[in-house]
């Protein structure tokens, strides 16, 4: 009788068939989600009967906890281990429908597009509500009080505007000629927004936690206009050496 030889690897010393390994057909795939979230779980059963952790490895534990039992269609839900603080903004456009962060409001100046506020709000609140906190910073940074804002249709309801401020939103019917020009200038910002964004790191924070938002905020809003000023001083004297000419 002829007894069927084993040959067994010298790295993982394990037997190896002669017949080569065929995967099955019907067996189901797993994703890498569910792995993850099953060895989340399994870890979190393993250490509830060792001995406890530091603070800082018990709070990513916690945070990882979460996520593990957080429903899929839940309100609140952590989007980021290392940034709690990161929620789920609805923007309703087809080629980008969610973006995952804070919500930051702008006010910049009528005329010339200069940022006077920049106020990083969380909690994904209404857009409305956020304007009392943008006209509030406009006073502590420029020592004047704006007596006007034009704002769009998303800022809607008298309930949220300030007292003593005269706001002008985007649609409203029966205007007259100059508030229709006011709206019409109202869409220079949208350019600002955009190069806060991309030239000036307002699309990508890399501080830490509420308080890096507000810092990131501001210091998007400061860079932008100091690019404005070395623009100036850059095109002044070459307009005035064309006009002497």
């Amino acid at each position: 009788q002829l007894e069927r030889l084993k040959v067994v690897s010298p790295r993982s010393h394990r037997p190896l068939s002669s017949t080569p390994s065929r995967a099955k057909a019907n067996a189901p795939s797993r994703k890498p989600g569910n792995c993850a979230l099953t060895w989340a779980g399994s870890f979190g059963m393993s250490r509830a009967q060792r001995p406890p952790l530091p603070q800082d490895l018990q709070a990513l534990l916690g945070l990882a906890k979460r996520i593990h039992q957080q429903p899929r269609k839940d309100k609140g839900k952590l989007y980021s281990l290392h940034a709690p603080e990161t929620e789920c903004i609805a923007k309703g456009k087809a080629h980008k429908r969610y973006e995952f962060g804070c919500k930051v409001v702008l006010a910049t100046t009528h005329q010339s597009n200069w940022i006077v506020a920049a106020h990083a709000v969380h909690g994904n609140p209404y857009d409305g509500a956020t304007l009392k906190g943008a006209l509030h910073q406009t006073p502590q940074l420029t020592d004047h009080r704006p007596q006007q804002a034009i704002v769009d249709q998303g800022f809607r309801g008298k309930s949220h505007h300030p007292e003593n401020v005269e706001v002008v939103v985007a649609g409203t019917r029966k205007l007259t000629r100059f508030r229709k020009r006011l709206l019409q200038r109202r869409r220079a910002i949208e350019p600002v927004i955009g190069h806060a964004k991309q030239d000036h790191a307002l699309k990508r924070n890399f501080l830490r936690g509420q308080q890096g938002d507000q810092m990131n905020a501001f210091l998007a809003g400061c860079g932008f206009n100091l690019r404005k000023w070395f623009r100036f001083f850059l095109t002044a004297p070459a307009k005035q050496t064309q006009t002497i000419a």
